[in-house]
């Protein structure tokens, strides 16, 4: 081979090399930059005094419980007491949350359905104390970087810890309280059957 083939074969291949550089920045510019210093992250715990959670479920029934008293109670889709177990584990895990990465900075509505951020499969929570919003967190698909989540007014997509989406995806009847009958054994003598 001469001299002057490898000059030009060498020529090609900067140049490949120069445009798949430059693709790459273009396509890292569009998606936007994924790291994020702890500061930047959002603060997104609900505090120890929340009274009121809403959770809209993809296609399910939004169900909103209240704390009454020292008991939650169901209020809608209908007023019944609700299973304090479960409401507790949900107001526990609203408060371990954690973002922990930048997925996508400023999303577009096509990256936002990649993550499931529509009305058909997100899960949508909202915390209260009295009237005051404490908690507003839509939360996407659960993939190979974690679970998606978004925090109402900040415009990125993040990455977060501590999400159990059991506890949030219930059906209705699993936020009521199932008890029918209680026996106290303490207060009887004979039981017949």
């Amino acid at each position: 081979m001469s001299s002057s083939t490898k000059l030009y074969a060498g020529v090609v291949v900067l140049a490949a090399l120069g445009g798949a550089i430059y693709m790459a920045q273009k396509k890292d510019k569009e998606i936007g930059s994924t790291t994020a210093t702890s500061a930047e992250m959002p603060e997104i715990k609900a505090p120890d005094d929340i009274d009121k959670v809403v959770i809209a479920n993809a296609d399910k029934t939004e169900v909103t419980l209240e704390k009454k008293g020292d008991k939650w109670e169901m209020t809608k889709p209908v007023n019944a007491p609700a299973n304090q177990s479960n409401v507790d584990s949900v107001v526990k895990n609203l408060k371990e949350l954690k973002a922990k990465e930048v997925i996508a900075p400023t999303p577009t509505d096509d990256s936002k359905k990649d993550y499931d951020f529509t009305k058909e499969k997100q899960v949508h929570v909202t915390a209260f104390k009295g009237a005051d919003k404490k908690t507003d967190l839509t939360f996407g698909a659960s993939g190979a970087r974690g679970q998606t989540a978004m925090v109402d007014g900040k415009p990125a997509i993040y990455s977060v810890t501590g999400y159990s989406s059991y506890l949030y995806t219930r059906d209705v009847k699993g936020f009521r309280e199932t008890e029918i009958f209680k026996f106290d054994a303490a207060n009887a003598n004979s039981l017949v059957i």
